[in-house]
């Protein structure tokens, strides 16, 4: 077997400088230390737009001299000059030269814990001109994002096979993985290493977290391999995997939560996630991505996947990076191998997809010992765990996979309750509106029982989106006191009913009335003004709200998660949508684009107070945002306005003054958009800090076109074919301070 590598380290920290500029520092090097002052040549609207670019693999050309590659070519040229600019260039090229005398490759250990806005640039693209080549594809040059922590990270003693955990989650409510394909091509490309003993893969299929762990417990293993769904949670401002739960259903976890449950697992030196997103992170705090925070839990190296990858890249990609791991390369170099492995396909830009974060300073997490061996029985622990992270294909699989946890069986349905009574006929209206809302045929709905959350009916044919079952609405149920505050109530009731008499009677002569409700159990949208671009950047801070109860038509599984800030002059939404099979939406009729996939809400008055079979008032209305045909994609919001004589809503247009945009995320899409409060109606004094209004938030499925309704999930359960015209059976929102 050919020398492993061996390198010396030039470790480059940036820092803030003054506004629009950083301090780049060569904390040490084979030549000395160096500082400058350098400014990013492409942030802001123009960095998204080249990682938009570079991360498109699923179209478009892929070979070499593509669009893409040039582009890489020019931005890694450009942030190259930028950063190795003046003394920091010089030692960098002194430190080269000094490498090759000594017969080694030079280490580039980038620091950017002090800078995580930084830390989204996909530096793996950096070109130096003079070298006439990226970085990257050099084993002589590997690019480390190296974190500092307090702990020191000793290699473990390996002898072959390499043990490899193989995690498969594919949940039912999210977008379909093909993961048997995904295995049978990694294992046709790695026959070769099983075959001699070097690497073993059990796979765990429906991999659950206490499946995760029973299979970690039974066996010592050196590698977790994750592939499923993966993402970045912008209320919980985290990273997250989604694994399964025992209905087989997604179960998000966040990157601190499963390095809790790895870090006692001392033979787990490394973890592959397959998931998109791996490696994003907050642009504030440096550890909020799953791979940091599998990393600060004490796990040695992490490999992200910054952009999606292709099955032909990953595969190539994940033959030499085990290949080169087994025969005891260190980690940087093994990834140095398989970026060129993918380079060598003619593969224009993918070989930079991948992201290696360390913090073992020799880059060695193993020592393989000896020569390999037959597949025996694992050792006893030993060692401290690592992690590798991304879009990555599974290693080589061998045939006795780890059985999977038997699913539990399906619990016996209840037995339907009687059906209620049907309501009273509605009043009849009068003569028709000049420009009614077109209204589908009437429907015969489900009854299902009313503890049920997510009822699935029998197929009905398809209802309108206002129409679903009748079930009464249930009203907001209060946010229930804390323990303590029960003998503190008993303790004070004379105080209490002292208090009562004395606000009662400031409201009989006069008072006015205090805009909060102190029972208040609704939403609450956040005081701030994000930048509607699709991003969701600035909602981390905001609390979610879930559209997952199904209201019209049959299960489908999709969900929709909000979030609600205001200012003065406008309402804004974001909804993160988990749809598996996307159908936009007919942009040729606005006001029916509910039947399409899209999200929707009403919106209103605070509506506390009217009676409950009050109709529509001129202040309220029905708002969409249908999935667009291309995206990410700039529109508008579509308001179907109150028609108050005929208590329901107009056939409406999207709204010039409104912005929107529609993007793409992983197993599904996202909407953000504002709508100025002057477009709503309502009257000014309805609006502003405290104030309640009349909300529900609906996210509806389309079937095999945009015209075709399937299903409608909202967060107010009575949301029925009546009650969508009936606002005191609406949810509350709050506009916080």
């Amino acid at each position: 077997m050919a020398t492993t590598p061996e390198y010396l380290d030039f470790d480059l920290e940036l820092g803030n400088a003054s506004e629009g500029t950083y301090t780049a520092r060569v904390l040490s090097s084979p030549r000395g230390e160096a500082s400058a002052t350098v400014r990013i040549p492409v942030s802001g609207a123009d960095l998204e737009n080249v990682i938009l670019k570079l991360g498109r693999t699923r179209s478009g050309v892929r070979a070499l001299g593509s669009p893409q590659q040039e582009l890489a070519r020019t931005f890694g040229g450009q942030l190259y000059d930028a950063v190795f600019a003046g003394e920091v260039g010089t030692c960098f090229r002194r430190s080269l030269d000094e490498a090759e005398e000594q017969g080694k490759g030079l280490r580039l250990r980038l620091r950017l814990t002090n800078v995580p806005a930084l830390a989204d640039m996909p530096w793996e693209f950096l070109y130096a001109a003079g070298l006439g080549r990226f970085l990257v594809l050099s084993g002589n040059t590997p690019l480390v994002r190296y974190l500092d922590l307090p702990r020191e990270v000793p290699p473990l003693t390996v002898a072959p096979p390499l043990r490899i955990l193989l995690a498969v989650c594919s949940p039912t409510n999210l977008a379909t993985l093909d993961a048997d394909a995904e295995v049978a091509k990694v294992t046709a490309a790695l026959e070769d290493l099983i075959a001699r003993g070097l690497v073993v893969v059990d796979p765990l299929p429906g991999a659950t977290l206490a499946a995760l762990r029973k299979a970690l417990r039974k066996n010592d293993y050196h590698v977790l391999h994750f592939i499923g769904h993966g993402g970045y949670d912008t209320a919980a401002g985290a990273g997250v995997l989604a694994f399964e739960d025992d209905a087989h259903l997604g179960h998000l976890v966040s990157g601190e939560d499963l390095g809790t449950l790895l870090h006692d697992f001392r033979t787990l030196r490394l973890a592959v996630l397959n998931a998109c997103e791996g490696a994003r992170q907050s642009s504030t705090d440096p550890f909020s991505g799953v791979a940091q925070s599998l990393m600060r839990q004490g796990l040695p190296a992490v490999v992200a996947m910054q952009f999606e990858i292709t099955d032909e890249a990953a595969t190539s990609f994940s033959s030499e990076f085990y290949a080169a791991l087994a025969d005891g390369y260190p980690i940087d170099a093994a990834l140095g191998q398989a970026r060129l492995a993918v380079f060598a396909t003619d593969n224009d830009v993918e070989w930079g997809t991948p992201v290696l974060y360390l913090r073992a300073r020799d880059g060695r997490i193993f020592d393989v010992a000896g020569s390999p061996v037959a597949v025996g029985p694992p050792t006893e622990p030993d060692g401290i765990p690592a992690v590798v992270v991304g879009d990555l294909e599974p290693a080589v699989i061998r045939a006795d996979p780890v059985p999977a946890p038997t699913p539990p069986q399906a619990a016996p349905q209840p037995e339907p309750l009687p059906k209620p009574l049907p309501e009273p006929p509605p009043t009849p209206a009068p003569q028709p509106d000049p420009q009614p809302m077109p209204t589908p045929p009437p429907l015969p709905q489900p009854t299902p029982a009313p503890w049920a959350p997510r009822p699935t009916p029998a197929p009905q044919p398809t209802p309108a989106p206002w129409a679903p079952r009748p079930t009464p609405a249930p009203q907001p149920t209060p946010t229930p006191r804390h323990p303590a505050f029960v003998p503190a109530l008993v303790t004070a009731g004379v105080l209490a009913l002292g208090l009562v008499l004395f606000v009662g009677l400031v409201i009989f002569f006069g008072g006015e009335e205090d805009p909060i409700d102190r029972q208040f159990a609704g939403f609450v949208a956040t005081r701030g003004t994000p930048t509607i671009d699709g991003q969701a950047n600035e909602w981390a801070a905001t609390a979610p709200y879930i559209s997952d109860v199904l209201v019209a038509g049959r299960a489908t599984r999709i969900k929709a998660t909000w979030s609600l800030m205001w200012d003065d002059r406008a309402l804004y939404v974001v909804a993160d949508v988990a749809d598996p099979a996307l159908m936009p939406s007919d942009q040729a009729s606005p006001d029916q684009q509910w039947r399409g996939d899209s999200v929707s809400f009403e919106l209103g008055a605070d509506p506390r107070g009217l009676a409950p079979d009050a109709g529509v008032r001129g202040s309220d209305g029905h708002y969409i945002v249908g999935l667009t045909p291309t995206t990410p994609a700039r529109t508008k919001v579509v308001i179907n306005r109150a028609n108050v004589p005929r208590n329901s809503f107009l056939s409406g247009a999207r709204h010039a003054d409104s912005d929107a945009v529609v993007a793409l995320i992983p197993g599904g899409y996202r909407v953000e958009a504002s709508i100025p409060w002057a477009i709503t109606g309502l009257p000014a004094s309805g609006v502003g800090a405290d104030r309640i209004l009349g909300i529900n938030l609906n996210v509806s499925d389309a079937g095999a076109s945009g015209k075709e309704f399937v299903a409608m999930y909202s967060t107010n359960r009575g949301r029925t074919a009546a009650n969508q015209v009936r606002p005191a059976a609406w949810q509350l929102v709050r506009l916080a301070p």
